[in-house]
């Protein structure tokens, strides 16, 4: 969710091989296929949440509307290695935890929208290799380096968090760009042991509505691909729970006040559980919170594309991540404005502005 997982070095002539082929979103190719694919939905410049059950659709849209930032959003999860390792597992030479495979599922959803086989092979080898470690009970185990934290591993409510994160992000691209019998025997064994670990993931994200709305997303969107629906029974009270986070003026409160990257991740999440859903009362609860969210998100940014982040409780404001400090998640704004305004939920959102903004390679903290 921070901007942890940005460019990494490649030092072997085999890595660098892989990436071009994962930056071939940059290739003309990318642009041909992206034009074939807006003729085909140019007549429907808005999604109606109302006739769409999945989300290809409305990625189908930003990816065409926005190919330069959604080719941002597919280099920052970066090209996974031999054994479709992404993010700190890459770095570290291991799985250590599914929770930093996290973002494969979004490049699948993105590779998908275009289709770029090349990329939706890549993710679907991440998304492999973190279900190969779901363990015979279904849990998913979850370490660090030894030389981190003064040896200290991930506590129970960790691994329960991090197989929620993995989850959240795969479930709903599969439900998308296909699945399989095996995949989804493995999936099926993981819901059942996170069904378990309810009261504790409400317990620990309790103050938390990103986390709370992706605890939902898990069991909503692999509930759905599974098709159990008691799985998906969970997902209401994590909804509930967020919903009931919020300020007047659409904020989710975030370590007791408001946080531009965070109000941007609960945003996307928000949205797209909103067009999973199948539940009316719950689909406009989430609509209406979103709508209300967006119009914050966008008064933060200035008639220059600047967001201005000086106020927020958690990024830009000293919280760390594995002993880094977390800034804001550019791509995570941007996505929040982009599925706002293709939703009808918020044409006056500045994205011109603040991508241009981003390009100018300023500092994001401000």
């Amino acid at each position: 969710m921070s901007s942890e997982t940005n460019k990494r070095s490649i030092n072997t002539s085999a890595s660098l091989s892989r990436l071009r082929v994962w930056f071939r979103w940059a290739s003309v190719s990318m642009f041909a296929r992206a034009l074939l694919f807006g003729a085909v939905i140019s007549l429907l410049p808005k999604v109606s949440v109302a006739d769409t059950q999945r989300l290809a659709r409305l990625d189908g849209i930003v990816a065409t509307s926005h190919p330069q930032m959604v080719r941002s959003i597919i280099s920052s999860v970066g090209a996974p290695d031999e054994n479709g390792l992404i993010g700190r597992n890459k770095t570290w030479g291991s799985l250590y935890s599914v929770r930093f495979q996290y973002g494969a599922g979004r490049a699948l959803r993105y590779a998908s929208a275009v289709g770029d086989l090349d990329v939706e092979r890549m993710a679907r080898s991440a998304i492999q290799a973190g279900l190969a470690q779901i363990a015979p009970d279904g849990s998913i185990p979850a370490s660090v380096p030894n030389d981190l934290f003064n040896g200290r591993q991930p506590s129970a409510s960790d691994q329960a968090s991090a197989a929620a994160f993995f989850l959240s992000d795969i479930c709903p691209a599969l439900l998308i760009a296909g699945t399989s019998e095996e995949t989804n025997a493995g999936i099926s064994l993981a819901m059942g042991w996170l069904s378990n670990q309810v009261q504790i993931l409400r317990q620990i994200d309790a103050n938390a509505p990103n986390r709370l709305l992706i605890d939902a997303m898990a069991f909503e969107a692999c509930g759905q691909l599974i098709a159990d629906n008691q799985v998906r029974g969970h997902a209401a009270p994590f909804i509930q729970d967020a919903l009931g986070r919020r300020r007047a003026d659409g904020v989710f409160i975030e370590a007791g006040g408001s946080d531009t990257s965070y109000q941007a991740v609960s945003l996307v999440v928000a949205m797209d559980l909103a067009v999973l859903s199948p539940g009316a009362d719950a689909q406009n609860a989430l609509l209406e919170a979103s709508k209300a969210a967006l119009q914050w998100l966008a008064s933060k940014i200035g008639p220059d594309g600047v967001l201005d982040s000086s106020s927020n409780t958690r990024t830009c404001a000293g919280e760390l991540f594995i002993g880094r400090p977390k800034d804001v998640d550019h791509r995570e704004v941007f996505r929040a404005l982009a599925y706002g305004q293709a939703l009808g939920l918020n044409d006056e959102a500045r994205i011109a502005d603040f991508q241009a903004w981003l390009e100018s390679g300023v500092e994001l903290c401000q």
